[in-house]
């Protein structure tokens, strides 16, 4: 993200829920850009979801996995 020059990433967290087609690929590139968050290089400003704020503090507490992360978020 830093070589296009992006410091913020806005993140729409109920996209997955729109996508109705059978290959369900928005839900697979909304669970990508999800395993994006947790790099160590990304911090999360703020949210309002408290899945994800709970999925975030187990993930870094090495209590879930990365396929546990993205279903809890």
């Amino acid at each position: 993200m830093k070589k296009v020059g992006l410091s913020y990433l806005l993140m729409d967290l109920n996209a997955a829920t729109i996508d109705d087609d059978p290959r369900r690929d928005l839900t697979k590139r909304y669970e990508s850009l999800l395993k994006l968050t947790l790099a160590k290089n990304m911090e999360l400003v703020s949210t309002d979801s408290v899945c994800l704020k709970i999925a975030m503090e187990s993930y870094k507490k090495e209590k879930i996995t990365i396929k546990q992360f993205v279903r809890l978020a």
